[in-house]
């Protein structure tokens, strides 16, 4: 998804600043090109002479619509990017449990139903199991995902601010040291611009604010992730369970009770096996292989089946104590 976005953001950029200036240049090329000296004289050599000619208006003239596409390009994928994540935010996700999870876009029943249907999570993460932890851990960490959004942001807006004047281009030899001049373009602020009445508002400030919003909204995205965890806690005590330890004890305390009635002592394995199935069902009603919590399908297959394994090697191991 992030890559997808970048793909797009770097496609329409570099249009605009290879294909789209360059073909502006082609066209005035193309119609001033034999016109010689005069008013349009794309040849011009004198700054003096190109300020106060027509060709100087007509270029300013390109250079103002040009850069008011750029804003309106900016604006339109700006917000356009932006809410395709905001879009797909649950207003609200409930946590019950590690398979017991509501993803609310709604505060109706009715549009719930109708919304729910066209929505899909945005990123896939896995449940895995770190060395030294008791608890299952994301892969890869969530909290990179915000930060790497922004980021695809902010590289688009800085592109925009790359694309060269046509001046330069149309009359290279009247701009040999000025062949890097760009157009005006939106720009993120280093820091909120500041509301008061004795100052103009910054231009750039709706940039600044849907920045903000894109990462207020990210962040409370993530927020359930960290719920979700917690869920898991109940399964700590299984998380250090060691299956052969198990089974080794429960044979040790067998050979210290040979004098035990041996019929008495297979029922009371068979009664154990009988449990730790039961768990291990239950483990598998408890813990899905994939659930979607806020923005994210969580592949929980790997932790599930870390659980059932140990109950079905417990159950194996008793089974051959018989």
């Amino acid at each position: 998804m992030i890559s997808e976005k970048l793909y797009i953001f770097r496609y329409i950029t570099s249009q605009l600043k290879e294909g789209w200036v360059n073909n502006m240049r082609d066209i005035i090329r193309k119609h001033f090109g034999g016109v010689g000296k005069g008013w349009f004289n794309i040849k011009e050599t004198s700054k003096e002479t190109y300020e106060f000619g027509k060709l100087k208006k007509l270029l300013t003239r390109i250079r103002l619509s040009m850069e008011e596409s750029i804003l309106e390009i900016a604006q339109q994928s700006l917000y356009l990017f932006v809410n395709s994540f905001i879009s797909c935010i649950p207003k609200v996700t409930t946590i019950n449990g590690p398979g017991d999870v509501i993803n609310s876009f709604s505060d109706s029943i009715v549009d719930e139903e109708q919304v729910s249907e066209n929505r899909e999570p945005l990123f896939t993460i896995d449940l895995i199991f770190k060395q030294g932890h008791d608890l299952p851990k994301y892969g890869p960490d969530p909290v990179t995902i915000p930060k790497n959004i922004l980021e695809i942001f902010d590289k688009g807006v800085t592109e925009l601010q790359q694309i060269s004047q046509l001046e330069p281009k149309v009359l290279e030899g009247l701009f040999k040291k000025q062949a890097n001049l760009v157009l005006k373009a939106p720009i993120r602020p280093k820091t909120k611009p500041e509301l008061n009445a004795d100052k103009m508002i910054d231009e750039n400030m709706w940039v600044w604010n849907l920045y903000e919003k894109l990462e207020q909204e990210l962040m409370r995205a993530i927020e359930p992730l960290h719920t979700y965890l917690k869920t898991y806690e109940k399964y700590k005590a299984l998380s250090s369970l060691n299956p052969d330890e198990h089974v080794h004890k429960r044979d040790a305390n067998e050979g210290d009770e040979g004098d035990k009635d041996l019929r008495k002592e297979i029922q009371e394995i068979k009664k154990e096996i009988y449990e730790f199935m039961q768990k291990e069902e239950q483990i598998k009603k408890e813990i899905p292989e994939i659930i979607v919590v806020s923005l994210f399908k969580i592949n929980c297959k790997d932790v599930r089946k870390l659980y059932e394994g140990k109950y079905s090697e417990i159950v194996k191991g008793l089974t051959n104590l018989m």
